[in-house]
């Protein structure tokens, strides 16, 4: 605990994370918040409930979109790795999409319209969470994937992340 606690007081205290503002990631035509998560820390048992919020930020009409959770399987242990995860580039990828059924938010939005927005909440069992049990701070993001005229596949419309420490 004592390791980890000055990485978790860095992030309570302002570690710019990538939630603070909602940021198109490249040229991802969704912009996509994290606007809670609960609890704040990943728990070591139950769930973890994710809300926010997914914008179309093209010009194009998004039908049929769903969010997913992805989660890193390393935790950082170091304030210099933290700073290092902080500096990375967001396209950057820092885990798999959890896809299980029951896990993601689905039909977040039919339709959503150039400029519009819709609200998703979902949580993810523990179990479910692809992190380990070493203390440490580790990724948290999602994944919007939707579908316009020209079809659906499987890379990531808009995406978001932010870190979130796991205590003893």
């Amino acid at each position: 605990l004592l390791a980890v606690a000055p990485l978790a007081a860095a992030l309570a205290v302002g570690v710019p994370t990538p939630s603070r503002a909602a940021v198109a990631v490249g040229d991802d035509p969704l912009t996509v918040t994290i606007d809670a998560l609960s609890p704040a820390v990943l728990p070591r048992r139950g769930s973890i409930t994710v809300t926010g919020t997914v914008t179309n930020a093209s010009d194009e009409q998004w039908r049929n979109l769903n969010v997913y959770l992805l989660t890193s399987t390393a935790p950082v242990t170091s304030a210099e790795a933290l700073a290092e995860a902080v500096a990375t580039d967001p396209a950057t990828p820092i885990g798999e999409r959890i896809t299980a059924p029951g896990t993601y938010a689905e039909d977040v939005a039919e339709v959503l319209d150039p400029g519009e927005s819709t609200t998703y909440s979902f949580s993810v069992r523990r179990r479910d969470l692809a992190v380990g049990t070493e203390p440490g701070v580790y990724w948290l993001g999602v994944q919007a994937l939707g579908e316009t005229d020209a079809g659906r596949d499987l890379v990531a419309d808009g995406r978001e992340r932010t870190l979130v420490p796991l205590l003893d």
